[in-house]
């Protein structure tokens, strides 16, 4: 008989991407990353309740562009992101240390911090109302996400006077837009570019209750509330029906928006403004926006002479059929540099009716290249003035 055969077996250990998933507090030292907590797509810390969790979230399938979030579950919906402006790829990291909070990409480089501390860091929380909060160890707050609102705010959280929310650029990319809602010492105030477009005060559903100085604005159980002398004073309320969670957000449209969720979905309870057209840059470029007399929903549309275009983005706007709205500079001199040519402007009448917000851009590429002016916003409200564009 002969021999028995010894065939050897190798055992490879192959390291495993596990998905775990913590409650409520994280410690230093702590790393995440999307690819560690892809089976929860992308969460590694949740709240008590399982109302909120942190993530590190792309908004788009598919897309590259990684986001730490904090995220309401059983909406799905985005309550406030730490790098809006500078996302990370899915290998970026999430880093949990005594100094505070820092992402960065593959390559180690910095993307978004939490600022200079006060003492060193012991844990890091996520409350049942979506609060993350680094904590000392007397579990006194060191920083908190609720302090630095991106474009929403939730029911617990204040937006006090001189703090601003910024539009998203769109749902799936969170870069702060032009629009900004804030609060004033008298009322809530949407802007574009610095140019106010509406105000709470001027709202129907608005109710003025006092002339006291605004410190804050809220949203609760009953509705939207502008506060004064430590939140003792209404000044302007907004009331509501009752509901346990609601938002107030500025969308990428422009509009702020104030909305409740139940197991019915989102209701959308509060919009300022209501008539679109009333919102800057809401066509795009030279736009013109009007209202549907049937079915009150705004469409956009381009004068004569204008051709409608659309960026990879999404993006609406007019531009002129010859491609450029120009001023002649007054390099065109003649050739013996002696005389100037005379400029020649041609305007477009845009007929009554026509508003517009005023936003223009003057490029001086070179001193005697031309002069290339941008015109944004035009709209059609409910103005008697005519307004002339120049082609």
């Amino acid at each position: 008989m002969g021999s028995p055969l010894y065939i050897p077996v190798i055992f490879f250990l192959l390291p495993l991407v596990s998905s775990i998933s913590y409650t409520e507090f994280i410690y230093p030292n702590f790393l995440a990353t999307n690819i560690n907590s892809a089976d929860n797509g992308g969460a590694f810390l949740y709240s008590l309740n399982k109302t909120f969790k942190a993530a590190i979230f792309n908004p788009l399938v598919q897309e590259s562009s990684f986001y730490f979030c904090v995220i309401h579950v059983t909406s799905n919906t985005i309550i406030w992101s730490a790098n809006r402006n500078d996302p990370i790829s899915s290998t970026g990291n999430v880093n949990l240390t005594i100094k505070g909070i820092s992402i960065t990409d593959e390559d180690g480089n910095l993307r978004w911090s939490t600022p200079q501390l006060q003492s060193v860091v012991y844990a890091l929380r996520l409350t049942d109302i979506g609060n993350l909060v680094l904590l000392d160890r007397s579990n006194v707050s060191l920083w908190e996400s609720f302090r630095y609102p991106t474009d929403t705010i939730v029911v617990g959280q204040s937006l006090s006077v001189g703090t601003v929310l910024l539009s998203s650029i769109s749902s799936s990319n969170l870069s702060s837009s032009n629009y900004s809602f804030s609060v004033s010492s008298s009322d809530a105030l949407l802007q574009w570019y610095g140019q106010i477009y509406w105000r709470l005060s001027m709202d129907p559903n608005a109710f003025i209750n006092s002339n006291a100085v605004v410190e804050q604005m809220i949203i609760n159980s009953t509705g939207l509330y502008l506060l004064a002398r430590n939140s003792s004073v209404v000044v302007i309320q907004v009331i509501l029906p009752r509901s346990n969670f609601r938002i107030a957000k500025l969308e990428s449209t422009g509009q702020f928006i104030v909305k409740s969720f139940s197991s019915g979905g989102w209701t959308q309870e509060f919009i300022g403004p209501v008539d679109s057209c009333r919102i800057p840059f809401f066509c795009g470029q030279v736009g013109l926006c009007s209202e549907d007399g049937v079915t009150n929903s705004p469409s956009c549309s381009c004068s004569s002479s204008f051709h409608p275009v659309s960026s990879s983005l999404g993006s609406w706007g007019c531009k002129p059929i010859d491609h450029s709205i120009v001023l002649a500079s007054p390099c065109n001199s003649s050739s013996s540099g002696n005389e100037m040519k005379t400029p020649v402007f041609s305007y477009l009448g845009l007929g009554y009716g026509i508003g517009y917000f005023a936003n223009f851009r003057l490029h001086f590429p070179s001193v005697c290249d031309k002069f290339n002016l941008d015109i944004f916003g035009l709209s059609a409200n409910r103005s008697d003035d005519q307004h002339g564009v120049a082609s």
